[in-house]
């Protein structure tokens, strides 16, 4: 791997290779990374239902481009046959089930897991026009509830949960017709989301005590989930009471991200992901720059292994560069009728590399065939500025960059290392038109000098941002 590359007895080598494609990059490459916005945007769906005031959907699913489904905690199952532009009511249950997941295997065949003890799994074999508690179908230890379910193919069937008691793992290989549940782990006590890229090897995401004041934790099977590891310890932040893994987003096999959730964010730290590249042996913490709420994140949903979203308590972020930059959305309101997601999205569903659909309050669709401009969008936002090449670049001792605005605004220009962390902020204050240059002497905020590698400037300009990489060799 990457880091055990840089640590083994070739890693003068490894790090020499890296250092040139950096300097490759920053002299040939395009000098900016301009606006961290995909070619697409979210777009509400006026005819969707709406969850009221300080409530939420939980989950929605997706069979094919038109038809999915969605479910809340008010015992309400919903069905769309034409892309989410209406929907129908298909099931209210009078005993108030607390639905929270909701996965199919076909249009005909689906299940829907709750929180609600005792009345954890309902299944259909009608496209939902009929569901059918089947909890007692369950054989072995009953989950007192189900966060999440995962389907493999017609006959394997996963599923997880939950925030009271957990965590369970619920696995059926006969398309639904039989399943049997067991207590799994030690190190975990609570179960939140699931992914399985196959039939053997899968993850499971949650948190190491029921309270929620313990860690995050990630919990690996590669036998069907007969035996489990954890294959990251994580540990919250300075200041956050308690963290715990919120959802996974897998945009292909082996690269994977997972949102972090937080107990009382007292010293307003960034929000935060993590990131694999090997399926999920080997995880990165990257801070999400800008996004600060007091819980975390929940949503998280990557159309491709660099272009996602992130959000679920306030803010919803994007990012085009895999995690190393994110730019906070501007929250749509049905006031002003402006603005991408609610910013306490519960679920994102990627169908494909151009489509998904997020729920939270609303109801969303990204289509990148049909999408309003990011202009239009965010029509405020200031564009005129310029953002000149640093000089040197690369550099040794220090190097100069140039920026000018023409309009007065506030000016932040941070420097961030390859993995997304800030190192030093060079400027952040208001400031008038003109030109100004500033300088880095390739040492972070507490004066430590930085090793070799590759940087990134990013300059924010009100509302807009550009990034410029910046290759440092002593």
């Amino acid at each position: 791997m990457f880091f055990q590359a840089l640590k083994g007895p070739n890693h003068r080598a490894t790090l020499r290779i890296l250092l040139a494609l950096g300097v490759f990059w920053c002299l040939v490459m395009p000098v900016r990374i301009h606006a961290q916005f995909p070619p697409g945007s979210w777009k509400y769906l006026p005819d969707s239902p709406d969850a009221g005031e300080g409530s939420r959907h939980r989950d929605i699913f997706f069979i094919s481009e038109s038809t999915g489904w969605l479910v809340d905690d008010e015992s309400q199952i919903y069905r769309t046959d034409d892309r989410g532009e209406t929907w129908l009511k298909q099931f209210q249950d009078e005993n108030e089930i607390e639905f929270r997941a909701v996965a199919f295997a076909n249009e005909q065949t689906g299940w829907v897991g709750s929180e609600t003890k005792g009345h954890v799994l309902f299944e259909t074999h009608d496209g939902g026009e009929t569901w059918t508690d089947i909890t007692g179908r369950i054989e072995g230890a009953i989950p007192f509830g189900i966060s999440a379910i995962w389907v493999v193919n017609d006959l394997v069937i996963y599923a997880t949960g939950s925030t009271t008691g957990g965590p369970w793992f619920l696995a059926s290989s006969t398309g639904g017709a039989t399943w049997i549940g067991k207590r799994i782990g030690v190190q975990a006590q609570t179960a939140l989301d699931i992914y399985f890229v196959d039939n053997q090897l899968g993850l499971i995401t949650g948190g190491t005590r029921e309270d929620f004041f313990g860690d995050a934790v990630i919990l690996r099977t590669e036998d069907s989930g007969d035996t489990w590891h954890e294959v990251i310890p994580t540990f919250k932040k300075t200041g956050v009471d308690g963290e715990w893994g919120a959802q996974f987003s897998f945009p292909n096999s082996t690269a994977g991200y997972l949102s972090i959730e937080y107990l009382n964010n007292r010293k307003n730290r960034y929000s935060k992901v993590m990131k694999t590249a090997d399926m999920g042996i080997n995880w990165a913490e990257i801070e999400v720059i800008d996004n600060i709420v007091p819980f975390g994140l929940q949503a998280i949903g990557f159309v491709t292994e660099n272009t996602g979203w992130t959000s679920g308590h306030g803010i919803s972020s994007v990012t085009i560069t895999g995690g190393v930059f994110w730019e906070s959305l501007t929250p749509y309101s049905p006031i002003s009728t402006g603005g991408e997601l609610d910013g306490s999205i519960s679920r994102i569903h990627v169908v494909n590399e151009t489509l998904a659909y997020a729920v939270g309050r609303y109801v969303y669709r990204y289509d990148e065939n049909e999408s309003t401009s990011v202009v239009d969008l965010y029509p405020g936002t200031p564009r005129e500025y310029e953002l000149s090449q640093s000089f040197p670049n690369p550099f040794r001792q220090a190097t100069r960059i140039r920026f000018s605005i023409q309009q007065s605004a506030r000016i932040v220009l941070k420097v961030y290392n390859s993995l997304g962390v800030v190192v030093r902020t060079l400027v952040d204050e208001p400031r008038a038109p003109g030109g100004f240059e500033e300088m880095w002497d390739g040492r972070s905020a507490n004066g430590r000098r930085l090793t070799n590698g590759l940087y990134f400037f990013m300059l924010r300009v009100d509302g807009a941002t550009e990034t410029m990489p910046i290759v440092l060799l002593r």
